[in-house]
């Protein structure tokens, strides 16, 4: 019997997924974040292959079974990029290992390789397409110090930014800003500083503020809403990139939505989905059908030259359950 693995590294955590050539998914493990930007690049490839070992191990497999990794990373933002994380997974001791931007996977993940768009909002942000000649692009991922429009860091900054403004007179009042006290556990608004430079949040810890933003729009607060329309709007610009680029205008296609924000629901979805009628009218937005894991695994067989058909997308489909 061979097997593939499929591989997706985010900035919250990684996920590695082994399954037989004909979509039989066998076994699954989730390791900590390997965004390479966040975690370095050495710590990046020791969370892949310790996922891809334990993943194998907990199967009860040899990994010379193994025919090809593709592992699906977050922070592939440039050539440079891929050029260090490839030069680092060298001598990986696991098959062929393939990497492939964490969009990539995305986009198999809703439309298995077909005309599709995807936007991602997690920890950062990114958007990608593919039409239906075949051809990708993608737009945003830069990071959260250039980029990451619409993504939870940024939500996050909006609302701490939002509670400060208030306690200096400069903004409106918001609930936000006895959400975070609490969180933070802090007297004082002027504190919730200390918490993120002097105690020295992670970036992964500061975007997991993000929810107490949708909190507090839950709860009807406007500077709330206003944050989640505003990074709507944002998603939507970028994405627009991509639609534009691929002279899909015109076209109807799916948009997978992807990543922690849009646990927020209609609440950034609907302002969302206003946005997108003005640059592809006959586009939808849709929850991909698999988890980007799976996408990375679809990649996998293509890569070794397995069609997906029917059948195996069911295949995996119904083991995904068993094992996820």
């Amino acid at each position: 019997m061979k097997y593939v693995i499929g591989v997706d590294g985010g900035g919250t955590k990684t996920e590695a997924v082994l399954l037989t050539t004909d979509g039989e998914i066998v076994s699954y493990v989730e390791k900590g974040p390997s965004n390479h930007h966040n975690v370095g690049i050495e710590k990046a490839r020791k969370t892949v292959e310790e996922a891809c070992l334990e993943v194998v191990r907990k199967a009860g497999v040899s990994s010379r079974d193994v025919e090809i990794v593709v592992a699906s990373m977050a922070g592939l933002d440039c050539s440079l990029d891929f050029k260090a994380l490839e030069e680092a997974m060298a001598g990986f001791p696991i098959g062929r290992i393939i990497l492939v931007h964490d969009s990539m996977a995305a986009l198999y993940a809703t439309n298995a390789g077909g005309e599709s768009a995807i936007i991602i909002a997690g920890t950062g942000s990114s958007t990608a397409g593919i039409n239906s000649r075949g051809e990708y692009a993608r737009a945003g991922g830069w990071g959260y110090l250039l980029a990451d429009e619409g993504s939870g860091f940024y939500i996050a900054k909006k609302g701490v930014v939002a509670a400060l403004m208030e306690y200096e007179g400069r903004g409106p009042s918001t609930l936000i800003t006895k959400l975070l006290m609490e969180r933070l556990n802090a007297k004082t608004p002027d504190e919730i500083i200390w918490h993120v430079y002097t105690k020295g949040m992670s970036i992964v810890e500061f975007a997991k503020l993000a929810p107490l933003v949708t909190e507090a729009a839950r709860n009807g607060d406007k500077v709330a809403i206003g944050i989640l329309c505003d990074a709507a709007r944002e998603l939507a610009n970028t994405l627009g990139g991509v639609i534009r680029k691929l002279r899909m205008v015109d076209d109807e296609f799916p948009i997978g939505l992807i990543g922690g924000v849009f646990k927020a629901g209609e609440l950034i979805t609907n302002p969302l989905k206003d946005e997108i009628k003005k640059l592809a009218p006959r586009a939808y937005l849709t929850s991909p059908r698999f988890p980007p894991v799976a996408g990375a695994c679809l990649i996998a067989l293509e890569k070794i030259g397995v069609r997906l058909t029917g059948d195996i997308l069911r295949s995996v489909e119904e083991t995904l359950k068993k094992n996820v």
